[in-house]
């Protein structure tokens, strides 16, 4: 395994852990801000997957700069997720 494939399944299996001791209610794959994540999370994920951009609004969901595996990754983990 190569050092990026290393960090990528490193990142993904934090993310899932961190995910696992969240409290009930947070979405955190929520891009669009209605309060779910659901199709229209998923495609502003896909949409913008590979480029670098500033917000959660574009993808970003963990913040890091740049939507990826990890970003994708937080939304399937919280798909069908919803505060209300």
């Amino acid at each position: 395994m190569t050092d990026p494939e290393l960090f990528s399944a490193l990142t993904v299996a934090s993310i899932c852990i961190s995910l696992l001791f969240d409290p009930v209610g947070s979405c955190h794959g929520d891009c669009t801000g209605d309060r779910a994540v659901d199709g229209r999370d998923l495609t502003v994920v896909l949409a913008n997957f590979g480029e670098a951009v500033v917000s959660i609004t574009q993808g970003d969901v963990n913040d890091d700069g740049r939507v990826d595996g990890a970003d994708l990754a937080i939304v399937l983990a919280t798909w069908q997720c919803r505060e209300w």
